[in-house]
């Protein structure tokens, strides 16, 4: 927790609060809304997760009571284009090709989170300095055709911010935050961070990582603003962005320092954006796009040797336990682990051979065209599949068996010698267990050592979809108050 950046971030934007519409680096104040009595304008912020190691939370808190946000977001909770697209499915405006983009983007970006997700399957129960080895050298050959998808995702995101309803709407946040000096200041404060959500989705000119960067400051700030500050000696924000992970104690004073340092370089880095973002107005520049394109041209080596530091800290954190590992079971019937070491036999069998068909699918395609080779990637998933559904249904089968027979086990425990103890032991034996399939994505994009920060933003996507964290409501445009 970067408790003396929020604070300056704090200073910074409340200062801005009069410039706004005037020298700010908001738009012209000529840009005003044509209609009279425009409608409200309504912003969904997607779900923040809780930290690795925290207790479960219902993702980022709104100072809302606007609608509820539509069930099919739920798919694209950590995509650049979510507020945009809330927008359209809130006002039924998904016109002009939209619907189907969205749907080949997603077909595609889910075959490469199988993949990836199949490989880490199959190297998990690697010796963790060969799992490493193999996972960078599939990092190397999947990292160009998950920057591919990422690039499509900030497309969409381009196009959905370029429509003329909602650049007005845009443009009425930042007015808004203009008129609203004369406001106290916690209602200036929450208008801010109301901008700043804004500013993540609608801003032209950043990376990627930026826009990351930004949402963590979102959630510090909102921290702030709620007195609910996490311990900064055991809480740290990692890698990939927005993840976090907290300590049930303060960590061995050598990789506190470690972390302590990553997060002071990502405050550097934060700085910097945050005086680019609100500087005065250029009237060359009227947008601030050319000085953001700048900056993220000048940040990228900066990330990426953040990541590096990032990759450092994973084989730190390694002798504290493999994230990949499954937590120890007490002892069971012969019988019952025979069952669970078939269900881990046959997923492995179909990951192998799911890899094998992607490798063959690759080895056909030679130098092709990297679309036309996703492409064929794509199919030969789609069609694996199909083929194997009673296999895969079989195995669906198979875990939901194990994971009914355990809870039976649970509830029905008894044993000679303190049955009680027994019962306790394989209770917090199934909440491990529970929480290691529940989390492993989770795990894996922040902590397994050898993956690209492609490949982490990838699983942690997946990670979030598989939490199915509540979507905030709605956030209505803050009005300036006593």
């Amino acid at each position: 927790m970067r408790a003396m950046p929020i604070a300056w971030a704090l200073f910074v934007l409340l200062g801005t609060a009069q410039a706004f519409g005037q020298d700010g680096a908001g738009p012209p104040t000529q840009v005003q809304p044509t209609s009279p009595q425009p409608p409200p304008v309504i912003l969904f912020y997607s779900p923040t997760p809780s930290a690795l190691g925290a207790a479960p939370g219902a993702g980022a808190p709104t100072f809302s009571t606007g609608p509820a946000a539509p069930a099919a977001l739920a798919i694209y909770v950590n995509e650049p284009f979510y507020a945009l697209l809330a927008t359209r499915m809130v006002r039924n405006e998904l016109r002009g090709g939209i619907a189907p983009r969205l749907d080949r983007y997603e077909v595609d970006k889910s075959a490469l989170l199988a993949e990836l997700r199949a490989h880490l399957d199959i190297v998990r129960n690697s010796e963790p300095a060969l799992r490493e080895r193999e996972l960078k050298a599939f990092a190397i050959e999947q990292t160009p055709r998950i920057a591919a998808i990422e690039a499509t995702a900030e497309e969409i995101r381009h196009d959905l911010c370029n429509n003329l309803e909602n650049s007005t709407d845009y443009f009425r946040w930042r007015l808004a935050h203009a008129n609203a000096d004369n406001a106290s200041v916690k209602s200036r404060s929450r208008s801010l961070l109301s901008l700043l959500k804004a500013d993540v989705y609608y801003r032209e000119g950043l990376s990627l990582p930026q826009r990351g960067l930004i949402r963590e400051m979102i959630q510090d700030y909102t921290d702030l603003l709620d007195g609910s500050t996490p311990p900064k000696d055991r809480f740290f924000r990692f890698s990939p962005d927005t993840s976090a992970i907290a300590f049930r104690d303060v960590p061995p004073k050598d990789i506190y320092i470690s972390l302590v340092g990553y997060e002071n370089e990502k405050t550097a880095l934060e700085q910097a954006l945050l005086q680019t973002l609100y500087q005065k107005q250029d009237p060359n520049d009227p947008y601030g796009t050319a000085s953001l394109r700048a900056l993220a041209s000048a940040q990228a080596p900066l990330f990426a040797a953040l990541e590096e530091r990032a990759e450092d800290i994973r084989r730190k954190l390694a002798p504290l336990g493999d994230p990949d590992r499954l937590p120890e079971m007490p002892a069971i019937p012969a019988d019952f682990e025979a069952r669970i070491t078939a269900y881990h036999s046959e997923k492995d069998a179909l990951q192998k051979e799911l890899l094998a068909r992607v490798d063959e699918v690759k080895k056909s395609r030679g130098s092709a065209d990297s679309a036309a080779a996703s492409d064929s990637v794509r199919q030969a998933i789609a069609d694996f599949t199909n083929e194997n559904a009673a296999r895969y249904a079989d195995l669906a089968k198979m875990r939901v068996s194990i994971r009914t027979d355990l809870s039976k086990m649970e509830a029905g425990s008894s044993a000679p010698v303190s049955p009680d103890a027994m019962v306790a032991q394989f209770s917090d034996s199934l909440k491990k267990l529970q929480s290691y399939w529940n989390d492993r994505d989770y795990r894996n994009a922040m902590l397994q050592p050898g993956l690209s920060p492609e490949q982490r933003r990838l699983l942690f996507d997946g990670a979030l979809q598989k939490l199915a964290l509540p979507l905030p409501r709605g956030e209505l445009l803050f009005e300036p108050g006593p």
